[in-house]
């Protein structure tokens, strides 16, 4: 490994700090405006980070011209309030991601700093090194500017999202356990297969055992969904249930709350996808802007 390549991974790989812009709605409180904000931010970022044609290996260790590679993805994870991270690169055998690279993204007093705490070389080059310099320069400039880049689809929705405040509503959000049931005719690696693209934050994968956190991923991790499955007679049958804690604030367990809504209609759809024929049910869930009464 020369020299140079070295330098080069170093800079990649390197933490970078820049402000956070002023003109961001600081008086509004955080997980209401300015988290709208700063999230539609987020998402101009990466998607002006072109990944036509981007490939991802699942293997770790000695590769070869004949290691299969797979489309490469991006994925954004809500840590907490002001913490964000991104992985760049594909689902491994057991159904996590097997990451290139992942860049954390923390805001603390105006200021935005961003650190590469894992990445994977070849040949002393970090793995798609320059995708993790264009990203992280994205975030950078999209925090400074305190809008999306030209031409970005977010920018409607971030300009309104400016001019407006949401405010929590005054009901509580409901609380509790809820019971989740399914009949499938697919097998328990279809069905992993499936949930491994919900999209949520994993807390534990294991084969025919799933559990998802829900919002911000608080220390005591209270909000989440598990599903267990077991297999009789040709059909999996699977149980589960969504926990959203009433000892949580209000403003996260809104979130905890949207974001159950959303694993629902993620998880039915991808399973119903591979199983015309499958069964489920789950609570039902509302959310604000659910004009057809639709079931979650």
């Amino acid at each position: 490994m020369s020299i140079v390549t070295k330098g080069i991974t170093r800079f990649q790989a390197g933490l970078r700090s820049g402000p956070v812009n002023t003109g961001l709605p600081k008086s509004l409180p955080w997980l209401t405006n300015e988290y709208i904000v700063v999230g539609a931010l987020l998402r101009s970022a990466c998607l002006s980070l072109n990944l036509a044609r981007v490939e991802s290996s699942t293997k770790r260790g000695t590769t070869s011209v004949f290691t299969p590679t797979f489309a490469s993805s991006l994925w954004c994870e809500t840590v907490s309030d002001s913490c964000w991270r991104f992985h760049l690169g594909a689902i491994g055998p057991e159904h996590q991601i097997a990451a290139d690279w992942v860049l954390e993204l923390g805001i603390v007093d105006g200021i935005a700093t961003i650190a590469t705490p894992s990445y994977v070389t070849r040949d002393g080059k970090m793995e798609h090194g320059d995708l993790c310099s264009r990203l992280r320069e994205h975030l950078l400039n999209a925090l400074a500017l305190g809008a999306p880049n030209v031409g970005s689809v977010e920018a409607k929705a971030s300009t309104a999202s400016l001019g407006q405040v949401v405010w929590p509503s005054a009901d509580a959000v409901p609380a509790g356990r809820s019971e989740i049931t399914a009949e499938s005719q697919l097998g328990v690696h279809d069905i992993a297969a499936a949930l491994s693209q919900v999209g949520l934050p994993v807390m534990a994968w294991s084969p025919g055992f799933w559990r998802w956190g829900l919002g911000l991923q608080s220390p005591t991790r209270r909000n989440w969904v598990t599903l267990e499955a077991t297999s009789r007679q040709y059909v999996t049958f699977l149980r589960g249930h969504l926990q959203l804690d009433n000892a949580s604030p209000l403003l996260h367990r809104r979130i905890a709350f949207a974001a159950a809504h959303a694993w629902i209609r993620r998880a039915e759809h991808l399973l119903r996808q591979r199983d015309p024929a499958l069964i489920f049910e789950a609570p039902m869930l509302f959310v604000d802007g659910d004009e057809d009464g639709s079931l979650a």
